[in-house]
């Protein structure tokens, strides 16, 4: 597996990866042109990708996805060590993440996101209130990780 800078012209496949997970949001293309990143490759195929963007001053993973059909086998955490590393090069003294980890009913891939980040040594410093939405409620976590 490689990682490698992400360019404008994997938008396509990046679509293509998020395209293979039934509940991503639709049309990214517009989002990913105007944000940097970085992609893992097996061979010449994209098995995921990290975006990056900026808020008050720090990188921002705003999506992160693999293939489901290669979930842990370390692309994922790959993918995020480049975001930081690339940070900490930059002068960022910490990243930040957001991610839903609490739904009811309960949806298994916003728990597992939430242990990943954690897993990665991001940390939570602001829980937001319970959105409701229908028959859903769910709650998003904003975590940091120090460099």
């Amino acid at each position: 597996m490689k990682i490698r800078r992400s360019t404008r012209k994997d938008i396509r496949g990046m679509l293509a990866v998020a395209g293979r997970l039934t509940d991503w949001p639709q049309p990214l293309a517009t989002e990913l042109g105007y944000e940097h990143g970085f992609v893992a490759m097996a061979g010449n195929r994209m098995i995921g990708f990290v975006s990056v963007t900026h808020e008050e001053g720090l990188p921002v993973i705003t999506y992160l996805r693999v293939d489901p059909a290669r979930t842990r086998q370390g692309a994922g955490t790959k993918l995020v060590a480049a975001v930081l590393d690339e940070a900490k090069s930059l002068g960022a003294a910490r990243v930040r993440v957001q991610a839903i980890g609490w739904t009811r009913p309960f949806n298994r891939m916003y728990a597992e996101t939430l242990k990943f980040y954690e897993a990665q040594g991001f940390r939570v410093v602001k829980k937001h209130p319970v959105v409701v939405e229908e028959a859903d409620r769910w709650r998003l976590y904003t975590l940091e990780k120090a460099l």
